[in-house]
Order: C-alpha cells, then sequence, then structure tokens
C-alpha cells in the first residue's frame, strides 16, 4: 500500500471528526477481511491450524512438540 493512500484514508477520518467531534469512530469506515494469503491474516492463521490438525489427524498424534521463538540478529 503506497503513502499516499494511507494518507488518503487518513484524511477522510479528520474530516469525519472535523464535522462531528462526539462521533463514534468504530463506525467510520468499512471492514476489510483479508484472504488466507496475506501472511498473518486471521484467515491465514485458521488455514494454518487446520492444515496442522490435518497431518496430526492422518500421520497420528505428534510424540514430541518442540517451539522455539528466535532472534534473527543472533549470531
Amino acid at each position: 500500500m503506497s503513502k499516499s493512500i494511507r494518507a488518503e484514508l487518513y484524511s477522510g477520518l479528520q474530516d469525519c471528526v472535523a464535522q462531528d467531534p462526539d462521533v463514534n469512530l468504530g463506525d467510520v469506515g468499512h471492514n476489510i477481511i483479508l484472504p488466507s494469503s496475506h501472511s498473518g491474516s486471521q484467515r491465514h492463521m485458521q488455514q494454518l491450524l487446520q492444515d496442522s490438525l490435518a497431518i496430526c489427524r492422518d500421520c497420528h498424534k505428534p510424540d514430541l512438540f518442540l517451539t522455539m521463538t528466535a532472534n534473527p540478529d543472533w549470531p
């Protein structure tokens, strides 16, 4: 998304607040549902969960599950 588009969306919000300072900002604009192809979206996470559950169903439950959080700047 380009900066000009973001600026346009932001100026629309400013215009709305300038017209009515008591406006509920939750009612301004519209909801956007991101597709599962957008990494990190709710649908993407749901698809990853369903994929992992399908693997467990076909290959049986894992004996050991390891997870690790790492810093990419580590040596």
